[in-house]
């Protein structure tokens, strides 16, 4: 887990670009068992991206509040 927060912290200071940085989020939930549509998300504009991501964090959190 620390390789790919230390993945995305380098993307951050090198300016990544906020498709990068949301697919080496969607990267580290899909490692906590989070399971993404391929196919939607390949579709999916930045603000659809930053919504699933947004939805999938939540339930990342409500399950650890249990």
């Amino acid at each position: 887990m620390r390789t790919r927060a230390e993945a995305f912290l380098k993307a951050m200071r090198a300016g990544g670009s906020s498709e990068e940085l949301l697919d080496i989020i969607r990267v580290n939930l899909e490692a906590m068992g989070i399971v993404f549509d391929k196919d939607r998300w390949a579709m999916a504009s930045m603000e659809e991206r930053a919504a699933i991501i947004r939805v999938a964090l939540k339930t990342v959190l409500e399950s650890n509040d249990r």
